[in-house]
Order: structure tokens, then sequence, then C-alpha cells
């Protein structure tokens, strides 16, 4: 049943004198709401929290990759810069290297999260009534993929500045 309050009174005595009964329950609409987005909100925000997580958790695997390539690679870059290569150029190289695999992860990812939502969108009948598809592309999606490129060029930097500092006398002298 919808009741009105005629005064603010009856709006803070009316619900507590209903919630005193054990068969009736008063809520109202605007406080039940109110909760209601509390609650979407607090999910939100851990899902963006898991998403900043797996961000950091990308960035980190790529700097990892980088760098022990940079290892394994350390004699071929010594080569490359007796052979004329500048600094920056072995540099700018690695830097790259970096860009194109964040390129190429945040593009991989973007094409299944698609896909899934397309999948999911067909095959559950409850997320194809929801709207859920992978068809509509969103101008956020630009801006994650400039963040994947961000993250990909930090994560780049100290293995760029690595090749950038490697010292060609010492790393051709041991053997390979």
């Amino acid at each position: 049943m919808l009741i009105r309050f005629r005064s603010p009174l009856a709006a803070v005595t009316l619900p507590r004198l209903i919630n005193s009964g054990p068969d009736l329950t008063a809520a109202a609409p605007a406080v039940e709401t109110t909760r209601l987005l509390g609650f979407i909100g607090i999910g939100l925000n851990t899902v963006r929290g898991f998403g900043v997580l797996l961000i950091v958790t990308a960035g980190l695997g790529l700097f990892i990759a980088l760098y022990t390539a940079l290892k394994t690679r350390q004699w071929d870059l010594a080569v490359m810069r007796s052979l004329g290569a500048s600094r920056t150029r072995v540099m700018s190289h690695v830097l790259l290297e970096g860009l194109l695999l964040a390129a190429a992860g945040a593009l991989l990812g973007l094409a299944l999260g698609h896909g899934v939502a397309e999948f999911l969108g067909q095959s559950l009948r409850e997320a194809g009534e929801m709207g859920i598809t992978g068809r509509v592309f969103y101008t956020e999606e630009l801006w994650l993929f400039a963040l994947m490129l961000g993250v990909g060029t930090l994560a780049a930097l100290i293995p760029a500045w690595t090749a950038y500092r490697t010292d060609i006398a010492r790393t051709l002298s041991r053997s390979r």
C-alpha cells in the first residue's frame, strides 16, 4: 500500500509504528532507492578496482617480459651498437617493442571482450533482454586503449634505459 504523508512528523513516526508490528514492513521509496544505488555503487567500485589491478598486473608482466627479453638479447643489442646503431636507436627499438606488445594485447583484449559479450547476448535469453551485445563500441574504449599504450610505454622505460646504458665492450667480451 502506498501512503503519502501530510507532515514531516508523520513521515518519521508512521514507518516506525508500522515496523513495530510483526506482520508489516514499511519501506520508503526514496530510502530504498538510495540504498539500492549504494549497493550498485559498491559493486561498480569493486569492478573498477579489479580492472585497475588487472592493468597494473599486465604492466608488470609486460615489464618482466621485456626485461627478460633484454637480458637474453643483450649480445644482439651490443652487436647492433658495434655495427653503428646509436644508443637512441637501440633504446627506441626496446620502447617500440613494448608499445607494440601493449597495442597487440589491448586490441586482443578488446576483441575478446566484445566477442564474449556478443556470445553471452546471443546465448543467454536474459542477457539478450538486457541488451547485452558486443556490436556496440564506446568512446571510453579508446581511452582504455590509450591507457594500455601508456602502461606499455611505462613498462618498457627501464628495459629501454638499460639497453641505452649497455656497455658494448663488456657485453661482447663475455662469451655468448
